[in-house]
């Protein structure tokens, strides 16, 4: 008799997150349990942050260091895991495994099942972070006025999926915004603009995806005026300076955020990975869910 196989991935309110059940279950069917023996480590930056004592499959799934807070540190690979493949070469490598586990993120199979030939509706479109909307409430409007559409990570999954499908060019400091979006065959232009967005987790994407000269596109850090008037007041200690200043700060810092942006569009250099090599990234991934299939399913 086979074990029963629980899906893990980060339940928080993002979209990477959610598109586990998405995708696994398309290829795998609706067989999971909610307290599996096993434990099926799917998409995502997981790889550190979930302490399981069970077997763990591994699929697709990322590590990471320098951010240990955040993603926890990456674990030491013994007889309790069962390694299908892992989202690039810098995981590979961190967990102390053979290159030949490297393949790429798991979302990259929805260049295969989803129908992404859809009418385009945006010329470009913007897809935060999530804490980068966490940062600064009024990010939504800021697209707005630039005439660019809004892609919100914390939406559900279908619409950001139909909403990227439907884009031109996508402008992102969201990973798996630009993951999508390349699944998708859409050009991408990477954004950065606080110290939260993990360079190793975007060079160990674009490295398995053979993207080359990779670099973001520096963007001048938001926030609401709270921050900065106590920021100003925690210098200056005189808190009616502080509360006639942070509006002006913030207004300064708006305008510079999106002429940064309208200097992104003009300069107009994305990013899009060979079909080739999504070719043949996507059918390793079919492979290896193939061998899942038949070995714990």
């Amino acid at each position: 008799m086979k074990k029963t196989v629980e899906l893990v991935y980060h339940k928080g309110q993002n979209f990477g997150d959610a598109l586990n059940p998405f995708i696994f279950e398309n290829y795998l069917g609706d067989n999971f349990s909610e307290t599996g023996d096993v434990k099926l480590i799917g998409i995502g930056t997981i790889l550190g942050l979930k302490k399981i004592e069970a077997l763990k499959i591994v699929f697709s799934s990322g590590a990471t260091k320098g951010n240990d807070g955040t993603y926890g540190k990456a674990p030491l690979i013994d007889e309790s895991y069962d390694v299908f493949c892992v989202r690039g070469p810098k995981t590979a490598e961190l967990l102390g495994i053979n290159n030949s586990y490297a393949v790429c993120d798991g979302a990259y199979l929805l260049n295969d099942f989803y129908d992404f030939s859809v009418k385009k509706k945006y010329k470009y479109a913007y897809m935060p972070h999530h804490k980068s909307e966490d940062m600064y409430r009024e990010l939504k409007k800021v697209f707005a006025d630039l005439g660019i559409k809004f892609i919100s990570p914390a939406d559900p999954y279908k619409k950001v999926l139909k909403e990227l499908a439907q884009s031109e060019k996508v402008i992102t400091d969201a990973m798996h915004g630009a993951i999508v979006a390349d699944a998708f065959r859409v050009p991408w232009i990477p954004t950065k603009g606080y110290p939260f967005i993990n360079d190793f987790k975007w060079g160990d994407f674009t490295s398995s995806m053979e993207i080359t000269n990779f670099k973001f596109n520096q963007l001048p850090k938001l926030h609401d005026i709270s921050f900065f008037e106590k920021i100003i007041k925690d210098k200056i200690k005189i808190a009616f300076i502080a509360k006639f200043l942070a509006p002006i700060v913030s207004k300064f810092r708006v305008h510079s955020y999106k002429r940064k942006i309208q200097q992104i569009i003009k300069a107009d250099q994305f990013y899009l990975s060979n079909d080739k090599i999504i070719e043949s990234k996507v059918a390793q991934l079919k492979n290896k869910l193939e061998a899942l299939k038949i070995k714990y399913f």
